[in-house]
């Protein structure tokens, strides 16, 4: 399909390219040059790996790893030969969020380059509330940028807070790491197997999940809660299996990489994810492009996507009522064709919203409406 921005030259910036969590990326690129011809190049000021099969990344310059010192002003002095590179671009995306000073200096000029940057959940519920240097990239990217990415419409509500117009604001959650939705049929026969993908911190409520494997156990359901992803929080996860006698109802995996991953996932008959706070986590999307219901809290974009009793089901936060969920899911063991219908609740949703098409269109829209005030489409 012959694209509108066809000849115009786009920088993505990222920490770094390739890796092996960054499937989603090479998807997209992908399908952005296949269907629109999109002249996409990849920005980075460090790579892993030596199979770069998309572009040379472009380094820029070797910092610090430690990433709160983007956030203390540690670093933030601009980049000469970083900004003359991608002083070129006719559009830069900011994709990894705290790559922003990077380009804060071009971006408050008069470029002639379109500014676009991608929010993660943290970007918008959290650290703006601890980091004045946070509120200030708010103030300033709100000013300055033509485009604001973001995972769901309760965040985009959110950056409100931070003085954010909704005019800006275009919500495209990042699709799956695999090209094609996979539907796997299965039943409930004998032992119940329930997963969890995330990153190990206070936001993803550990606490909340195990408590809830400890009701499903007393209430004598033969249960494995199979718990995948590392992070500052990983202790709690030990501690908590011992304190509430889960450890043989309990396998740690760790991180994995996401084709491993991706074959553990599909064993699984429920996605448990009771956050405290989410923007919308790809590993629930990732479920649902299986067919495999998720129970989840009532936070950020988590209830935009999964609807009690359709294709999972929501717990409510503000009372945390957990026995609801586990009334949800007995009712489930007792009614095998009432599990088939969340099945395929929870995959026809996936190919509805969240197919990597779908992403795919929704990115080149946005990019789309950056340029229309210049009659370029």
């Amino acid at each position: 399909m012959e694209g509108k921005l066809q000849g115009l030259r786009i920088a993505w910036l990222l920490d770094n390219f390739p890796n092996p969590y960054q499937v989603y990326i090479k998807n997209l690129v992908n399908n952005l040059r296949r269907i629109y011809g999109l002249n996409i190049t990849i920005v980075t000021y460090r790579s892993t790996g030596a199979n770069r099969d998309i572009d040379n990344p472009i380094k820029l310059i070797k910092l610090e790893n430690r990433f709160e010192q983007y956030f203390n002003g540690l670093i933030g002095r601009s980049n000469t030969k970083a900004e003359n590179y991608l002083a070129d671009f006719d559009l830069i995306h900011v994709q990894h969020s705290f790559m922003y000073p990077f380009i804060s200096r071009i971006a408050r000029s008069d470029s002639k380059s379109k500014f676009v940057i991608t929010f993660r959940g943290a970007d918008s519920y959290i650290k703006p509330w601890i980091s004045d240097q946070w509120k200030k990239y708010h103030h300033e990217i709100g000013s300055n940028f033509h485009a604001i990415q973001v995972m769901s419409r309760n965040q985009g509500e959110y950056l409100s807070k931070w003085g954010y117009g909704l005019e800006k604001i275009h919500i495209i959650p990042i699709s799956t790491s695999t090209v094609e939705a996979e539907y796997i049929d299965c039943s409930i026969n004998g032992k119940l197997n329930i997963c969890s993908v995330f990153r190990m911190t206070w936001e993803k409520n550990i606490e909340a999940n195990l408590r809830f494997i400890k009701l499903l156990k007393e209430s004598g359901i033969e249960v494995k809660y199979n718990v995948f992803g590392d992070g500052t929080d990983f202790g709690q996860l030990y501690y908590l299996i011992d304190r509430f006698g889960l450890e043989k109802e309990v396998k740690i995996y760790g991180r994995v990489v996401p084709s491993v991953l991706s074959s553990e996932i599909k064993n699984n008959h429920f996605m448990l994810q009771l956050s405290s706070s989410e923007a919308l986590p790809a590993s629930i999307i990732e479920a649902m492009s299986f067919g495999i219901p998720c129970i989840v809290s009532d936070v950020g974009g988590l209830p935009e996507i999964v609807h009690s009793n359709e294709n999972g089901f929501v717990i409510d936060f503000n009372n945390y009522d957990l026995s609801s969920g586990v009334a949800f899911v007995l009712k489930v063991l007792e009614n095998n064709t009432f599990y088939k219908k969340l099945k395929i609740g929870a995959f026809e949703a996936f190919k509805q919203q969240f197919s990597p098409e779908i992403e795919t269109e929704k990115v080149y829209t946005m990019y789309c409406s950056v340029f229309k005030s210049d009659g370029k489409v």
